[in-house]
């Protein structure tokens, strides 16, 4: 017969929880769980949310707006008319004119032996870059003779004169056909029709010391070494 003594192995006379308690934790913590993963996706939700209202439609931008390609305003070419002229190199040509006496044309009466046998003024234009003398042959390579007959000489002419005639200081004058030194104006025989006298100006890259009295040979071939370039003029002249 008992005696009323719980035994000591009696669970129900343990300290510990019974059964139902145990469920009721275990219940708590599911709630809790729950709870956790509910606040989470609110969360996540909400950046969504306020990721969307920054787009360009939430903002009251107009996404379908096309960019502004207005072309910018042209720019303005700089004023070049203060700019320096160019710079105009040295010539590499001789030329000259002479007095009343074009290229091609006719020889003036003045200037021959039916006329005052005036002196041709020769006048220099330009000369090539280089030049130390210039020399002068006036011929008429139509006259009826083995060689041209010569009508003027000069040489050691100095690569700044402008201008050349008989009489000038500093000029060396060769001989002529007649064996004298000068001018000797065209005469060429009557009947014989036009002949084309050719006044020959050469540019020399030396300064030459020549003897006095050359004649046209000779000087032509004491200057060959020394020519840069030379220029011609031919006008005619005939005696009836």
């Amino acid at each position: 017969m008992s005696d009323g003594t719980v035994p000591q192995d009696d669970p129900a006379g343990s300290d510990q929880p019974d059964g139902g308690s145990r469920r009721v934790w275990a219940i708590a913590v599911a709630v809790l769980l729950a709870v956790g993963v509910i606040v989470a996706i609110v969360v996540v939700t909400t950046s969504g949310d306020d990721s969307d209202d920054e787009s360009p439609v939430a903002s009251g931008v107009d996404s379908t707006r096309a960019p502004d390609t207005a072309a910018p305003a042209a720019t303005e070419a700089p004023d070049t008319s203060g700019a320096p002229e160019p710079t105009v190199g040295p010539s590499t040509e001789l030329t000259f004119t002479i007095s009343d006496i074009e290229d091609g044309g006719e020889i003036p009466i003045e200037y021959t032996c039916d006329g005052a046998d005036d002196i041709p003024v020769i006048t220099v234009s330009d000369v090539p870059a280089g030049t130390q003398q210039m020399a002068l042959i006036m011929d008429d390579p139509d006259a009826p003779l083995d060689d041209p007959f010569v009508h003027w000489v000069i040489y050691e002419i100095p690569a700044d004169a402008t201008e050349i005639t008989d009489g000038v200081a500093g000029f060396t004058y060769g001989l002529n056909g007649l064996g004298e030194t000068g001018w000797f104006g065209p005469c060429p025989p009557e009947g014989d029709g036009p002949h084309g006298y050719v006044f020959s100006l050469f540019a020399l890259d030396t300064t030459l010391d020549l003897d006095a009295d050359l004649d046209a040979i000779a000087l032509a071939e004491a200057i060959a070494p020394a020519v840069i370039t030379d220029a011609e003029i031919i006008a005619s002249y005939e005696r009836a």
